[in-house]
């Protein structure tokens, strides 16, 4: 069964227990769904405030699936990377508050824990001049 956002099941859960087939289904689906939404809302309330020159959003809940502080939601552990002129001049902990500030609702709501990379434009790519010589040897 396709679940949305590019995932798959494979009716395990309705064969070990088919009289609760239809819930399961729904219950997946919904799980998926706010996954989908929760990334959606992060990328468009950052997009909004910071304008960001390169902004990624990537959903990390799969690395704490059974932990004792996980909620188990599967939306609940982001990383987000903001490259905008917005943190010119600011420290980054004044960078970290910002983003913070700007998904106050996540973090009230669903969204258990937030890893941020907040850059200027500069720093970005400063990094990335030096990636890429590291990939070419050093040169």
């Amino acid at each position: 069964m396709a679940l949305g956002n590019g995932l798959l099941y494979n009716g395990a859960l309705e064969r070990r227990f088919p009289h609760s087939a239809r819930l399961i289904q729904i219950t997946l689906k919904t799980v998926v769904s706010r996954t989908m939404t929760t990334d959606k809302a992060i990328e468009e309330k950052l997009t909004k405030t910071f304008a960001p020159t390169v902004l990624k959003v990537v959903n990390e809940s799969h690395k704490h699936e059974g932990h004792a502080s996980s909620p188990g939601t599967g939306d609940s552990h982001f990383a987000v990377l903001v490259v905008s002129d917005a943190f010119d001049g600011k420290s980054r902990v004044d960078r970290h508050r910002l983003v913070n500030e700007a998904l106050a609702e996540e973090l009230a709501g669903n969204v258990h824990a937030l890893s941020i990379r907040a850059m200027t434009i500069g720093e970005y790519e400063e990094i990335r001049a030096m990636a890429l010589a590291m990939q070419d040897g050093g040169s």
